[in-house]
């Protein structure tokens, strides 16, 4: 066997684990109290070898090594500590049903799609002259997704990564924040700023910080708010947890099992860390779940509620795709093409709520709750192709 085929993945060598010893620039780390350390199998005496900018004075990371730019990034949200964002008065969380579809951008519909309640990303809830945003009125954002009056919509936060830092660099969201409730957002789930593993920890940090800002903001604009417990190490989600200690106004947290926990090694970790953070919060949490469909009977026990949105009757339906259930209550995707510039309302409106039965067919069985999970897949590699549009692997629950 060659060299290569021994080889430790890099994302692998890059994830933190805890079998693994603290990198040795970890030990006098200013940073260490707040950072909470690293822990990862690939050579690296500390996490700023993770920023191989050429010329450090251009670097677009969250890095000291470009200390003009970092002491800006750094004031811009005031430190990295969660402390200093002040507890709020209690908002509470609207009891959702647990399975809500996703709606990314209008389709060639006639009608308006029959359902009282969607979830729309929040780069859809608004348009950019230059780097202004500009709230969409309830008739434009009616129109764009053919709603039919009275249509509560869910304000889902996860989106690529350009979506999202677009949302941050946006001049005026806080006029867009101020808006949602006009535009009947009964509830939103906090932006997922990402925390990758091939950056330094500061990058990390001050991801954290802007989900941390975001959600004050959105509470403050009366939008009930999930937080997003986006977390790269065990202490993120210690840090997470104290966060939610502090703040018992907070009733429901919001994580993606879409990009790096896709795969079961790494899911099963993010599994483990959500119930023991659920499990430390004396009060029932609401879970709102982006993928991880065969994660939710693991998890349910220690949650109050379990909300999952999903993308697959959007995009299936964008793909020309019609869902089909078959024996066992297995769902299958057959291929439906169309002619050209043909509506598309009977294939979403089948599609929607063929996927939203199968949903609900599944975790009503008993055995779905002792589903053993397979445990053989040691691969990190994510499962999800490069033009999934988004769509979390369909994963098989029997």
């Amino acid at each position: 066997m060659s060299e290569d085929a021994l080889a430790v993945p890099k994302v692998e060598a890059l994830q933190h684990m805890a079998k693994h010893s603290y990198i040795l620039g970890c030990g006098k780390c200013l940073d260490r109290p707040l950072c909470g350390g690293l822990q990862i199998y690939g050579p690296a005496l500390s996490c700023l070898e993770h920023c191989t900018c050429a010329d450090p004075a251009s670097c677009k990371l969250v890095c000291p090594r470009n200390p003009v730019a970092y002491v800006k990034r750094l004031a811009e949200v005031n430190g990295f500590q969660l402390s200093d964002i002040a507890k709020r008065s209690a908002l509470p969380f609207p009891e959702l049903p647990e399975f809500i579809s996703i709606m990314y951008r209008s389709l060639r519909l006639e009608r308006s799609v029959e359902l009282d309640l969607i979830a729309i990303p929040f780069s859809e809830m608004y348009r950019r002259k230059g780097k202004l945003a500009i709230p969409y009125t309830r008739q434009e954002l009616e129109a764009k997704f053919r709603l039919k009056p009275g249509t509560k919509v869910v304000l889902t936060g996860v989106e690529h990564d350009c979506h999202v830092e677009q949302w941050w660099g946006s001049v005026g969201r806080r006029d867009v924040v101020r808006e949602l409730r006009n535009l009947g957002v009964i509830c939103a789930t906090t932006p997922n700023f990402s925390l990758m593993t091939d950056v330094p920890r500061h990058d990390n940090m001050h991801a954290i910080k802007r989900i941390a800002l975001t959600w004050s903001q959105l509470h403050d604009a009366g939008v009930p708010t999930a937080i997003h417990v986006n977390g790269r190490t065990d202490h993120d989600f210690l840090r997470f947890r104290e966060f939610l200690q502090a703040h018992d106004e907070i009733e429901a947290i919001a994580f993606e099992f879409t990009t790096g926990s896709a795969n079961q090694a790494r899911g099963q970790y993010y599994a483990d860390l959500l119930i023991r953070l659920a499990n430390e919060i004396e009060r029932p949490l609401t879970l709102i779940l982006r993928g991880g469909l065969g994660w939710a009977s693991y998890l349910a026990p220690h949650f109050g509620r379990i909300v999952i949105l999903d993308t697959d009757g959007f995009h299936r339906t964008v793909n020309r795709r019609r869902a089909a259930l078959l024996m066992g209550n297995r769902l299958h995707w057959q291929k439906n093409p169309t002619p050209k510039d043909s509506p598309l309302d009977e294939l979403l409106a089948h599609n929607l709520e063929v996927v939203s039965r199968w949903v609900r067919e599944r975790r009503q069985v008993r055995e779905f709750a002792k589903v053993s999970l397979p445990t053989t897949k040691t691969s990190v590699t994510s499962q999800r192709k490069s033009d999934a549009h988004d769509e979390t692997p369909q994963i098989r629950l029997l």
